[in-house]
């Protein structure tokens, strides 16, 4: 089993849990590490915390080593340990972090030590062992999809899609149970809390979220869940859409207010979203069939900062001729919505790197219509509902 694997199969979702946010007195940990006797080389521990990418490292030597760090409230992180022996694989490791001390105990590897710790590492532990069994069969089927490709051999490869398929099932099923049956848990919140990154209705997160108790909704992240809510629902068909003003492709300012009077599909995008060519279609179609509608298209363009391409050569690549084509580029939300301070537009509208592509109708009067046009399968038809045709 290599290092790739490793990460691939985690069923500890840590990539997915989430991380803190505030000002608030932050607490020291320490982590105290024993991997066997004969483990030499180097360990890293990797985590976020006061919007921050931290990390530590440590030599390992005769298995021992520490490591430490200060945090607001229990954080998801990571180890990676690399051998001295580069004959010898490295080796991943998902944790959660408490205040307070924490130890990573095991006589021959990292993936087989005990880590112990406060309440969070605990849940972690129970997470992690409840879906030991999906991950066991992960690595199974990814070694029988590897000899299929190998071979060839597309039914078999069929067979095994169907099964991956059912495979990633059984593991949101694991993390639905854990989140239902720990509601003051941090891991249980974090692993929850991916739902809010993306488009949700503030109808169906909203009494997910208050199934978490109080300490859980008043965390650095459960206010910023509260805030995203309180956006949300302000977004809802028949609301007013928020009103903001930037620069178009001239430098000339355009005010949302300005185009009232016509039907807007407000799309925010980005080049970097793959696959582009296809999003890049719709909103063209858009264009070009419903121009006798009175309806125009206000883009909100995001790019990531240093980006080798320029904007405006961007949009003449996507022959994207929509009537108001707005950057931003220093706003890119290349980073979830908790990590980084947004512009007041980014914040009225809900947006992040999760979120886009994403496209609004607004109405002549200024109103919300559609609060989330289905461009991947037929936005014009879409449109068109939603405006009574």
């Amino acid at each position: 089993m290599n290092l790739k694997q490793l990460i691939k199969y985690s069923i500890s979702f840590i990539l997915l849990l989430t991380t803190s946010l505030g000002l608030h007195a932050q607490k020291a940990f320490s982590i105290n590490g024993q991997i066997g006797k004969d483990q030499q080389g180097m360990i890293t521990l990797r985590y976020t915390e006061n919007n921050q990418g931290m990390a530590d490292s440590s030599k390992v030597v005769d298995g021992k080593f520490s490591l430490n760090g200060k945090i607001i409230e229990p954080e998801a992180a990571s180890l990676t340990f690399i051998p001295a022996d580069k004959q010898k694989i490295g080796e991943y490791r998902d944790m959660f972090l408490d205040p307070g001390t924490i130890t990573v105990a095991g006589d021959s590897t990292l993936n087989t030590a005990e880590i112990k710790g406060g309440p969070a590492s605990a849940d972690f532990a129970a997470l992690s062992k409840a879906g030991e069994s999906v991950v066991k069969r992960g690595l199974d089927l990814d070694k029988r999809m590897l000899k299929a490709k190998e071979d060839d051999d597309q039914e078999k490869l069929k067979e095994l899609g169907a099964e991956r398929r059912q495979l990633l099932d059984e593991r949101a099923a694991v993390g639905v149970a854990f989140i239902k049956s720990h509601p003051d848990s941090y891991v249980a919140f974090g692993l929850w809390v991916r739902k809010t990154r993306r488009f949700f209705l503030p109808e169906e997160i909203e009494p997910e979220f208050n199934a978490f108790s109080v300490r859980m909704r008043n965390s650095t992240e459960g206010k910023t869940v509260a805030a995203k809510l309180e956006a949300a629902k302000k977004l809802a068909v028949g609301s007013p859409a928020p009103d903001f003003t930037m620069n178009d492709v001239s430098g000339k300012p355009v005010s949302l207010a300005s185009l009232k009077g016509k039907n807007v599909v407000l799309f925010f995008w980005g080049r970097a979203w793959v696959p582009f060519e296809p999003i890049s279609f719709a909103i063209t179609k858009i264009s070009r069939q419903l121009k006798d509608e009175n309806l125009v298209i206000l883009s909100v363009y995001f790019d990531v900062p240093n980006s080798s391409y320029e904007w405006k050569q961007v949009l003449e690549e996507s022959a994207l001729t929509a009537a108001n084509i707005i950057n931003v580029k220093d706003t890119m939300p290349i980073v979830p919505y908790y990590r980084k301070e947004k512009s007041e537009l980014m914040k009225a509208f809900n947006v992040s790197a999760e979120i886009i592509p994403h496209a609004y109708l607004i109405s002549t009067e200024g109103k919300i219509l559609n609060r989330s046009i289905d461009l991947g399968k037929d936005p014009v038809a879409d449109i068109k509902k939603s405006l009574g045709k």
